[in-house]
């Protein structure tokens, strides 16, 4: 695998070539890009002109059925005398009503241009209609009496009136009308729209669009109706905009416009084979593009990165950097075989070194966990002389007994390290010491959670902040207590020592939570620092220690985060095997 060590190493070689195969990868795809953008805008356009004139010949056919019309009922009714229809003779009234029915039926049979005329005399309530019947009869039964409700409320003219086509809705079926009035009688016509409708059916199919005819709403000119394709129905007109294309052609008829919404992705779906065919020649250029920077990679790149890597490797402080030399022989394989070989001479000049401070370390730590116990060993002493002045026999032996346990426990064993429950049990009888020694009773506060009872802890780690809360708060108060708390966070465990006495000086917290330096003991505070010089021993930089004052007594309070297993770097006899098997690999 690639060393770690490569994580802030500038790659130029492979930056520089990322650059360069990345700009070129770029000015292709946006050459591409453009070319689509811009023939997709060619085919859009030509496919909204060609719709454009297609929908303007369906529109012009259209007008030119609806003008046939117009110029029919025009003639119609100013050519035609009705006067029959107001004679006293029922018979000749008949007549004039199988006329004009005759009339009708010869124009729409000849023509087929509308679907229905119809005839309406204010002055006599006679309305006359002749009908292909392409609309339902109840919906031409309406229409009808629409029609003549609408006509008897308007006031006789003496000159023609124009009312061109226009649209009505009855019970959602529409049709667009034409009537022309002179004096009291009314002459008109209708298309049945579904049915006007209809050679519009290839259109929408052919362009896959929505056809509708677009009204003007005399209520409301902001609004619009459609009447859409296939199922003839009113629809807003915001159904059918925005995204989509819309293209209208007006009619010179009437009041309305022909549409056509067509939706962009569908104009362009002629476009998706060239799409297609230019997406495979980027792919195989990106192909080819991978495999060149394959062979550079193999050839250049990873090389120069495993030099790279073995260099800093040994610059970090390695031991032993072995390089794979690569299977094609050329320059970089040259350089590799010679860097292992000044590896390996690097390394055999360095472990004995290597092996000579581990054991100046070892020796260092030894002392500084049997300096702890002189410094108790006169205490306890001068506790056992005094009570020999005042012949307490009991409390010789108590404490002899108490001192017998205290030093088989320092003196068991060699270990830096035991088990918190262990330690808990020395700190309980040292306490009793201490007990004896003042005679009263101490209020000691212990809460161990049960999974921080299997961790280890530096041997007389405890002791020695207690001792010191002994040695510098009891004598100044008399309700003394002591609080021991210690949990597990995560990987670390949490150690809080606080008393209620009167805490640490502004000065000394200062000192205390200094970082530690190299160089001799100080005089002053020996314990403390034998403690922090062995947690730096023991766990590097992974230990933490704070010293501050509690705020709920202001007494002294002591902080302390270990991690729960000892780091892979801390500084432990090693023999020469052992550091041998320590040598790195680069792969």
């Amino acid at each position: 695998m690639v060393s770690k060590f490569t994580s802030d190493h500038h790659h130029v070689i492979r930056t520089q070539l990322f650059l360069i195969l990345g700009t070129a990868f770029f000015l292709i795809s946006f050459v591409y890009c453009l070319t689509i953008l811009y023939t997709q805008k060619l085919m859009k356009d030509d496919a909204i002109s060609s719709t454009q004139t297609t929908l303007s010949l369906y529109m012009e056919n259209i007008d030119t059925q609806l003008q046939q019309t117009s110029s029919f009922l025009s003639s119609y009714v100013l050519s035609h005398d009705f006067s029959n229809l107001s004679s006293s003779s029922e018979k000749v009234v008949q007549d004039a009503k199988l006329e004009i029915c005759r009339d009708f039926q010869t124009y729409i049979k000849s023509y087929n241009n509308t679907d229905a005329l119809f005839f309406f005399d204010a002055d006599h309530d006679t309305f006359l209609l002749y009908s292909l019947s392409r609309e339902s009869y109840s919906f031409r039964q309406k229409i009808s009496d629409h029609f003549q409700e609408v006509l008897s409320c308007k006031s006789s003219s003496p000159v023609p009136v124009f009312q061109y086509w226009v649209p009505i809705a009855i019970d959602d079926e529409m049709v667009l009308y034409e009537i022309i009035q002179y004096q009291n009688f009314f002459v008109g016509s209708w298309r049945y729209l579904p049915y006007l409708s209809k050679p519009l059916h290839e259109l929408q199919n052919f362009t896959q669009g929505v056809i509708f005819f677009l009204f003007s709403n005399p209520d409301n000119q902001d609004d619009t109706f459609f009447e859409v394709l296939p199922d003839v129905r009113l629809a807003d007109a915001s159904d059918y905009g925005s995204p989509n294309i819309l293209i209208t052609a007006d009619s010179s008829s009437g009041d309305f416009s022909l549409g056509l919404s067509l939706v962009p992705q569908n104009i362009l779906k002629s476009l998706t084979h060239y799409f297609l065919y230019a997406c495979a020649i980027l792919i195989l250029i990106f192909l080819v593009a991978l495999i060149v920077l394959t062979l550079v990679w193999r050839q250049i790149i990873t090389p120069a990165e495993t030099l790279t890597a073995g260099m800093n490797a040994l610059k970090n402080g390695e031991q032993s950097v072995t390089l794979p030399v690569s299977k094609w022989k050329n320059e970089f394989s040259v350089l590799t075989e010679q860097f292992n070989d000044m590896s390996h001479e690097l390394y055999r000049l360095k472990v004995q070194i290597y092996e000579d401070q581990l054991k100046k370390a070892d020796t260092e730590l030894q002392y500084l966990n049997l300096q702890i116990k002189p410094h108790f060993f006169l205490n306890s002493l001068n506790i056992i002389y005094n009570l020999a002045l005042t012949q307490n026999y009991k409390e010789i032996l108590e404490m002899s007994r108490c001192l017998m346990n205290y030093f088989r426990y320092t003196f068991r064993s060699s270990d830096s390290l035991v088990p918190i429950s262990d330690e808990v049990e020395h700190l309980k009888n040292y306490l009793h010491i201490q007990e004896l020694r003042y005679d009263s009773n101490f209020n000691t506060l212990i809460d161990i959670s049960e999974e921080a009872l299997s961790c280890k802890i530096p041997v007389l780690f405890l002791q020695t902040f207690i001792e010191n809360i002994i040695k510098h708060a009891y004598s100044k108060m008399q309700n003394m207590q002591i609080t021991l708390n210690i949990q597990v966070e995560e990987e670390n465990l949490r150690i809080e020592i606080s008393d209620n006495g009167c805490g640490f000086s502004e000065d000394m917290l200062e000192q205390l939570n200094k970082p530690l330096g190299p160089g001799p003991y100080p005089t002053e505070h020996i314990g403390i620092l034998n403690v922090r010089r062995r947690l730096s021993y023991l766990y590097g930089s992974k230990a933490r220690l704070i010293f501050s004052n509690t705020i709920e007594y202001g007494g002294a309070k002591i902080t302390a985060f270990l991690p729960m297993h000892l780091p892979d770097s801390s500084i432990m006899p090693k023999t020469k095997k052992e550091a041998q098997d320590e040598s790195f690999t680069c792969r």
